[in-house]
């Protein structure tokens, strides 16, 4: 107890002569100096953190006036080939130029191009013909389409003022009383969907689509034809993605489920709208583009 007594007064004594020798401008045991140094440490730190920090800043502020000039640069390039003096569009330099991506302004136009689609008075005649048959749908298909239209709004509402007044529902109807052979499926919402997000015109939308998925073969006998393309597909995975293959198999997992739709619609209704869309340029690009889709698929499940 006397000793904790004499601590305690030795401490006041020495906080008591520290003070006094405060006056006089030193803190006794250098304490002062030592706050003076681990001041100006931090403040140095500081320092170099906010230079680093306006050396970054700089660095992302070139970087996006570089991006935003390829863009403009890339826009203009595309305005040229689609409006050239002789008024003749070359469309192995428009295909050249679209498997980089095509700007968002130009891609309805580019696509029209590459996939061969051109006003046609006949072709808008059977349209308004289809239209107004789309109607005689049985009831329960109505109702498959409208639940996937209700589907591809919630997974892109952006498009949801666009795909109400094009009536997106309704031209798939058309499509399928101009087709009798043909059961719905439901991807060709999504394919339908995507073409919306690149035209405007109810008719252009309609012709897109059924010309895009002419290009996929998807009418020489449908059923066989995605028969064989998965059959391809499996067994592009179990060469290359093998323990995958095997994981599928022992969870009983059928291909059905997931790679019959990835093929039926072009991975529309799995990727985000912005790289189908990405995607899509580079398909409608190559001249068999829809070729490469079974390997994209297999680097998907990668």
């Amino acid at each position: 107890q006397s000793w904790l007594s004499r601590e305690r007064i030795l401490t006041a004594s020495d906080m008591k002569g520290r003070r006094l020798d405060g006056e006089g401008g030193r803190i006794a045991g250098g304490g002062r100096e030592r706050s003076s140094v681990v001041g100006t440490s931090r403040r140095g730190r500081d320092k170099d953190e906010n230079k680093d920090s306006d050396e970054e800043s700089g660095d992302s502020n070139k970087d996006d006036s570089l991006l935003k000039a390829e863009a403009s640069n890339r826009l203009a390039k595309f305005q040229e080939m689609l409006m050239p003096e002789d008024r003749y569009v070359d469309v192995t330099q428009l295909r050249e130029q679209a498997r980089h991506g095509i700007p968002k302004q130009m891609r309805g136009e580019v696509w029209k191009y590459l996939i061969g689609v051109a006003p046609n008075e006949n072709k808008e005649k059977h349209f308004q013909k289809d239209l107004k048959h789309s109607r005689d749908e049985d009831p329960a298909t109505f109702q498959k389409i409208r639940r996937d239209v209700t589907k591809f709004i919630a997974k892109n509402p952006k498009l949801k003022s666009k795909v109400l007044d094009l009536q997106l529902g309704r031209l798939v109807r058309a499509h399928l009383h101009s087709r009798p052979s043909l059961e719905y499926r439901s991807g060709l919402v999504h394919i339908i969907g995507i073409c919306s997000a690149v035209v405007d015109k109810q008719f252009e939308v309609y012709v897109m689509f059924r010309r895009i998925l002419d290009l996929n073969t998807y009418y020489e006998n449908p059923d066989d034809h995605d028969g064989k393309r998965l059959s391809v597909f499996l067994a592009l995975l179990r060469r290359f993605l093998p323990s995958l293959a095997n994981l599928f198999l022992k969870k009983g997992l059928s291909p059905n489920r997931w790679a019959l739709l990835w093929i039926q619609d072009l991975l529309a209704s799995s990727l985000p709208l912005k790289c189908t869309l990405r995607l899509w340029d580079t398909y409608l690009a190559e001249k068999d583009g829809w070729e490469l889709h079974l390997y994209v698929c297999l680097v998907v499940n990668r």
